[in-house]
This record gives structure tokens, sequence and C-alpha cells, in this order.
């Protein structure tokens, strides 16, 4: 009588708890207006190159996160440089990095393990600046937008990149 009644109870707390957990939402729900707007993917379609280009001042390949149809509609998207941490890679956080690519950003991310003072870092934002002189480039700043980019130029001006 006991086995018959561990088998029955076993799959009916399960079924329980299934049912229960579908009422729950995750940890950090946005519970805002814009919050909740922005929780969900953006409209953009995102193409991911990992590893495809080469290469920072440490000889480490980039990452790339984009809107797929780059510059769509004359649209001057906005880049973010990403760091890893120490012995990261941008896959740890592939979810957040496609996330904000739908929502239109340009990231760019070093493969380097160690980014110390942020010298790599740089030197992918860098990257992307230097292809707006080639005409042949995907990434020419007519589809990338600049006008908050101020981290290059405060680290050359004060040869400090490790407090931006």
């Amino acid at each position: 009588m006991r086995t018959m009644l561990r088998r029955f109870l076993g799959p009916v707390a399960v079924f329980a708890i299934a049912t229960l957990a579908q009422g729950c939402k995750p940890p950090n729900y946005p519970t805002g207006t814009i919050e909740k707007h922005f929780y969900a993917n953006g409209t953009w379609a995102v193409t991911v190159q990992a590893g495809s280009l080469c290469c920072d001042s440490s000889g480490n390949k980039f990452d790339l996160y984009y809107p797929t149809n780059l510059g769509a509609g004359g649209f001057k998207h906005p880049i973010l440089t990403w760091g890893n941490g120490t012995n990261g890679k941008a896959s740890d956080v592939d979810y957040f990095l496609k996330h904000m690519a739908s929502w239109g950003f340009v990231i760019i991310a070093t493969q380097d393990k160690n980014t110390g003072v942020g010298q790599t870092i740089l030197d992918v934002a860098n990257f992307l600046i230097a292809r707006n002189g080639d005409p042949a480039s995907n990434w020419r700043f007519s589809r990338s937008d600049r006008r908050h980019q101020r981290h290059d130029q405060i680290c050359r001006r004060h040869q400090n990149c490790a407090s931006h």
C-alpha cells in the first residue's frame, strides 16, 4: 500500500509544483512601464559575428552583435563596447548582447580575457571608428552614431582609461 501511495504522490507533487510555477514571474521581472517595454526584444533582427574580425593591441579577435539590416531607413546605430571581465567571454552574456542589438545598438567586444585598464576595449572602439574612412566597410558612421562617444577622446587626452 505504501509503495502504491508513493507512486501516486510523486507525479501529483510534480504536477502541483509545475502548475504553481507557471504563475510565477522571473525574479527581476520589470514592473514599470518603461522597463516592461524594454524587457521584450526590440524590432531589429540581429546578426552575430563571433571572432570574425581581428585584432586589438593584444592580438585578440572581436565579437560583433548588430542589427542585421544595418542603417535601414537612415537609422544611425549607437555603438556599445563590451568588456567581458576576467576570464569572461561575450558568449557568456550572449542573450543580453543580442537583446541590446535588437534595440538597434552595434556592440563590439574584444575576446581579451583580461582587459585590465581597458586598452583592448578602446582598441575595438577605434576599430569601428577607423572603418569610417573605408567606403567598402559595413561599419560606416553614416550607419553608426558617434555623438555620445567621448570615452576615446577623454582617454587620449588624459591617458587614463581605467576610471572611465
